[in-house]
């Protein structure tokens, strides 16, 4: 079998024009499957129109990319595997994308081949790439849970190690605007008569302008709240003030004590729309969550806590 990315840019040169022809009706096609299935359909909902549109525009040049001549193996698989990652973090499910890649393949022989005449070779190292794209991105979502659990495992290992609640917030905190997909992250209290304080925050944050609605609602009704889409869900004043700052989606967790009462709220913010809305993601925040709670209590309740260190908490 030929190797799709050696000596291969004689073919592929003789087929970038119709690539380029033919490229916005394989990623229309490739769309609208997405829109067919209910789990990528709903995922699409939470992009805006201009959003959309530049998410096609996206795929239009990576399908010319890595049909493209002089592109490495090594290259591509690099290509293939941030994809991956991003089609991952935002939920899409792997069967999905992979139903998806048929598309590309109908497509294509329905449109480009066609216009080929006696190239099977040709038909061979495109069929080629486009399998092994599919096959890298996949690989992605393996890294992708496997990172998953690592992180959330030494999280665990953060919040138990430290006997401190000042430092059990920060160090945490820290770890998790590391996150992929995580653009900030705060704490905010809930003082008398529901007054509100931003104690601690990491990135790109939005408390001082945070609705106070929606931080009250998390705090009273004692569960999640995810926010799939700020510029459609929310006020216009409020999405220009988070888009200033790149912000897209956002969630607040109360962090309960064992009894299910709120100690304090979290805020987590994403520069990518519908980012906390896929279970696993949702299940990752809440595992975190439940065990920084249950840690905090038992500092509460204990009886040695090292003293905290003067001076605020308040990220410089």
């Amino acid at each position: 079998m030929m190797d799709p990315y050696d000596h291969v840019d004689v073919w592929l040169n003789a087929v970038q024009d119709l690539l380029g022809f033919y490229s916005e009706a394989v990623v229309t096609n490739f769309y609208d499957t997405l829109m067919r299935a209910e789990a990528s359909a709903q995922i699409l909902s939470f992009l805006s129109d201009a959003e959309m549109t530049h998410l096609k525009a996206c795929q239009v040049r990576y399908l010319t990319r890595i049909l493209s001549p002089g592109l490495s193996q090594e290259q591509h698989m690099s290509m293939a595997r941030e994809v991956g990652l991003h089609h991952t973090w935002v939920g899409l499910p792997a069967d999905v994308l992979a139903q998806s890649f048929q598309v590309y393949r109908a497509v294509l022989e329905d449109a480009i081949y066609s216009d080929l005449t006696n190239s099977a070779t040709l038909q061979s190292i495109i069929m080629e790439r486009l399998s092994n794209d599919l096959s890298w991105q996949l690989m992605a979502y393996t890294e992708t849970e496997n990172e998953r659990a690592n992180t959330l495992e030494h999280i665990r290992q953060i919040i138990s190690a430290t006997i401190n609640r000042e430092d059990i917030i920060r160090e945490t905190l820290q770890r998790i605007v590391k996150v992929p997909g995580i653009a900030g992250v705060e704490i905010i209290s809930v003082g008398e008569k529901y007054g509100l304080h931003c104690e601690l925050g990491f990135g790109h944050t939005w408390c001082a302008t945070n609705p106070k609605n929606l931080l009250l609602q998390a705090w009273l009704d004692e569960k999640p709240i995810h926010i799939n889409s700020i510029q459609k869900e929310l006020a216009p004043e409020a999405w220009a003030k988070a888009q200033a700052i790149g912000l897209r989606s956002m969630a607040i967790h109360p962090i309960l004590s064992a009894t299910g009462a709120p100690q304090m709220l979290m805020a987590l913010y994403s520069p990518w729309p519908g980012y906390f809305h896929p279970p696993r993601q949702q299940s990752f925040w809440v595992s975190l969550e439940q065990h920084l709670g249950d840690r905090l209590e038992m500092l509460k309740h204990g009886s040695v806590i090292r003293p905290a260190p003067s001076g605020s908490l308040r990220d410089p």
